[in-house]
């Protein structure tokens, strides 16, 4: 007999959903029973309908806020789910069920400072029914390294015919290795900070050629060293709000060869001189950010003085959660930068990025494309720095990160990058001509972050 009236109760309610329209109203019992109905019953699609319309018509409450969010958690749907439960607990902050799911949901759209911030009003019942871990300072560590090559070297090596009395003179990219290691802490459950250590070493050709008498090519093998420490913050204002201040501090060392001229009566001897050149950088960054329903929208800027030049960059930056979850996601980037670097293509520089996330089982997979030239450029609040000499004018990216458990996670990364290079003809009356060389390289890294 229950079966039976379970049977005609959810028949009614599929009348309802189907045949109810904007201009007819639905009253509080009728959504009151059909909706707790399609709840028992597990119908969760059938439930969204009929509370979302619910909703528009003006009726909204706890139950109803509950029953939705707990609709969109069944399916996934954390980031549809976040909103009604943070609604639901207008109507009544200290449910124990509706913190719980809250906090979930936050976990589940890592949002973890918020997580983190709404955990410190619970019981301690409540702590101890989600095992939740106690408050820790070190929240994980991270290491990774990476090695980027030039497979044009040796065909960029041929020095091509040089007029009588001319100057040639160009430095070819050979490569680079670089090492860090991160750690991210909690502060307190509102701040977290995220700090590592770089460092990296780049090796190059310098290639100078005077075309005179008895004077062969000179090529010259230089290393670069750079050490860097980068610092950010992030605090969480609330209601999907925060803000990100950072800093990256750079020392560079790398050699470089100059050239003299000594006369000898009608002979003019050029002479060479390695140089050893030094530097201290800086990095700059400000950031805020927001959850917006399944949008997340920022907006930073920064100021560096990279090489030795200025740069001020503005960014805007909108991720889109189509499915309300982390299964799949994209983030468009702009970047507009101001370079008082005259040797720049252009000082002004527009850049786009483009990002695809994707969870294939418990795997995630990124692609991504850059255009616009990278040249002095910072990225992500200024952790990630484009500082070569040779501009990128583009660069395609894959990555996929695989967890190995709960504590463990492996990263790989490839980068394959458009590069501009200028070699430098110079005549004997002063003039100055430049050759574009376009050129590409590859980028591999890998890594591991530890969760504590």
């Amino acid at each position: 007999m229950n079966n039976f009236f379970k049977i005609i109760l959810l028949f009614i309610s599929s009348i309802i959903i189907h045949s109810t329209t904007a201009q007819e109203a639905l009253n509080f019992t009728i959504v009151d029973t059909t909706s707790y109905s399609l709840y028992q019953n597990k119908k969760w699609k059938e439930l969204i309908k009929i509370g979302n319309k619910a909703i528009q018509h003006g009726i909204d409450y706890y139950y109803l806020r509950m029953r939705l969010g707990i609709a969109y958690y069944e399916q996934k749907k954390y980031i549809k789910a976040i909103r009604q439960f943070e609604k639901a607990g207008k109507y009544n902050s200290g449910d124990p069920v509706q913190q719980e799911y809250l906090y979930y949901s936050y976990q589940f759209s890592n949002r973890f400072l918020e997580a983190e911030t709404f955990a410190k009003s619970f019981s301690e019942q409540l702590n101890l029914k989600i095992v939740r871990k106690p408050h820790k300072i070190l929240r994980h560590i991270y290491t990774e390294g990476g090695y980027s090559n030039n497979p044009e070297y040796e065909s960029l090596k041929q020095i091509p015919f040089i007029p009588f009395q001319n100057r040639f003179e160009r430095t070819i990219f050979k490569n680079y290795a670089y090492g860090n290691i991160c750690l991210s802490h909690f502060i307190t459950r509102r701040l977290s900070v995220l700090h590592g250590y770089t460092y990296l070493s780049l090796s190059s050709l310098q290639q100078i050629v005077v075309a005179i008498p008895y004077t062969p090519p000179n090529q010259f093998i230089h290393k670069s060293y750079q050490n860097q420490y980068y610092i950010g913050l992030e605090y969480n204002i609330g209601k999907g709000f925060s803000i990100k201040p950072a800093a990256t501090f750079l020392w560079l060392s790398y050699y470089a060869t100059k050239v003299y001229y000594n006369r000898y009566g009608e002979m003019v001897v050029p002479k060479f001189k390695n140089l050893l050149y030094k530097s201290n950088e800086f990095i700059g960054s400000l950031a805020a950010e927001k959850y917006l329903s399944v949008f997340h929208i920022g907006i930073s800027g920064s100021y560096s003085n990279l090489n030795g030049f200025q740069q001020q960059q503005a960014s805007g930056y909108f991720t889109i959660f189509p499915f309300s979850n982390l299964n799949l996601y994209t983030t468009t980037k702009a970047i507009v930068q101001f370079d008082s670097d005259t040797l720049a293509p252009t000082k002004q520089r527009l850049i786009f990025e483009q990002i695809v996330w994707l969870r294939i089982f418990k795997i995630w997979a990124e692609a991504s494309i850059t255009i616009g030239g990278l040249k002095n450029t910072n990225t992500n609040n200024a952790f990630i720095i484009y500082n070569e000499p040779d501009p990128i004018k583009s660069k395609i990216g894959a990555s996929l990160i695989i967890p190995v458990n709960e504590k463990i996670e492996f990263y790989l990364h490839y980068d394959y990058l458009n590069k501009l290079s200028k070699a430098i003809m110079m005549t004997p009356d002063g003039q100055r001509f430049s050759n574009d060389i376009n050129y590409s390289s590859n980028l591999i890294t890998g890594g591991i972050k530890i969760f504590l």
